[in-house]
């Protein structure tokens, strides 16, 4: 299965996006664009805090930037989208996956998930030119709006048995999305990927080590909320 792609014309292109975000969890389109307009086009969403250069190498080499398979995962808890703009494609394929953690929400009971919630992630984040540690929950329910912050490498912390038992369930509702619930987005020269980061998990498989794939990744505040 492919991401899912809209025709997308005139001045409503930004509320259409928006509005496939909210509802799928995800958006992907040609965009149309070179980088700098639909850069300008991400900041008329919400505030753009960080762009990443998205390709294999450099002198130290993030995550993103290794061939290593990358396991399913949220980015940064400041963004709520998160977007990619592929100005190369793996010819191999092996471009984004992405698992909605909606449906997994749906199939656990309110109890789980109230005990998922105690449940926390470990977190580092750079904030005011530093290096901030902390803990997040796993879930979150406010405002009509369902929020997770998951990484597949690092178990959560679990407070009590409850809280070490939803997640245990969590995992296995994931373990069994990965088996038929993934959706692929192969992405093309001029292609854009949008998701909410609090609502979507994303990966890929291995990279061929000498991979020129090159996407450019933007986080975006302010959009959903």
């Amino acid at each position: 299965m492919t991401a899912l792609a809209i025709d997308l014309e005139g001045p409503d292109r930004a509320r259409a996006v928006l509005e496939a975000v909210a509802q799928t969890g995800y958006c992907a389109f040609p965009t149309g664009q070179t980088y700098e307009e639909f850069l300008a086009f991400c900041e008329a969403l919400g505030e753009v805090f960080h762009i990443s250069e998205v390709k294999i190498g450099g002198p130290r080499p993030r995550a993103y930037q290794r061939a290593d398979e990358i396991p399913y995962h949220t980015d940064h808890i400041s963004a709520e989208v998160a977007v990619w703009y592929c100005f190369q494609p793996e010819p191999t394929g092996n471009e984004m996956r992405l698992i909605d953690l909606a449906g997994i929400a749906a199939r656990m009971e309110a109890r789980e998930l109230a005990a998922l919630g105690r449940a926390t992630t470990h977190i580092r984040k750079p904030e005011h030119g530093v290096w901030e540690e902390g803990h997040i929950p796993v879930y979150q329910a406010e405002d009509g709006r369902q929020r997770f912050h998951y990484v597949d490498w690092a178990d959560p912390d679990c407070p009590d048995a409850e809280a070490r038992e939803a997640v245990a369930a969590f995992k296995r509702h994931l373990r069994e999305a990965m088996e038929g619930a993934v959706v692929e987005a192969d992405l093309q020269p001029g292609d854009a990927l949008f998701i909410d980061n609090n609502r979507i998990l994303h990966g890929r498989r291995a990279l061929p080590s000498d991979s020129k794939r090159h996407l450019k990744r933007i986080w975006i505040r302010g959009a959903l909320s």
